[in-house]
């Protein structure tokens, strides 16, 4: 996370980093988000990527509603 604040932005938490996964994506649709790259949405890859390896498979963004509204949950993944 340090070097994310360093070049990116100053979030300190997962929810700040949800909150602009989740801005980006209400903003420009599906597609690549700089700082985080090609991300799953609702478990599924990206249909332009062909190369798993180009995938940010530790980002899983679940759509619940496409309208204004945002509600965030966050859940980390121990590995």
């Amino acid at each position: 996370m340090d070097d994310f604040r360093h070049v990116f932005f100053n979030f300190d938490t997962y929810e700040e980093h949800a909150e602009q996964i989740a801005m980006m994506r209400a903003r420009f649709g599906e597609g690549f988000i700089e700082g985080y790259g090609n991300i799953l949405v609702d478990g599924n890859k990206p249909w332009y990527i062909t190369d798993e390896k180009q995938v940010n498979k530790a980002i899983n963004i679940k759509i619940v509603s496409e309208d204004n509204d945002r509600e965030i949950e966050v859940e980390e993944i121990k590995w």
